[in-house]
């Protein structure tokens, strides 16, 4: 579970994180690992992976990402 808080303008803020390990399908995946590999993009500037309840799996990963500023959204994630 992580701790955070959106602000007046909609932007989600991530400020903590109780645990950094989801359960998907039994496979137990960390969060920062992931957030590593997104992060390797040379485009995104900074990533959060939480996990999402889901009915089969349990959980699943879900990244939010901001890409560097002046990246054109469109033709760069490839």
């Amino acid at each position: 579970m992580d701790a955070g808080f959106i602000d007046e303008h909609g932007h989600v803020y991530v400020m903590a994180r109780d645990d950094d390990v989801i359960n998907v399908a039994g496979h137990r995946l960390s969060t920062a690992a992931l957030e590593d590999v997104v992060l390797s993009h040379p485009d995104i500037g900074d990533a959060a992976v939480i996990g999402v309840p889901e009915p089969t799996k349990g959980e699943i990963p879900l990244c939010l990402f901001v890409m560097k500023q002046g990246v054109n959204k469109m033709n760069n994630l490839n």
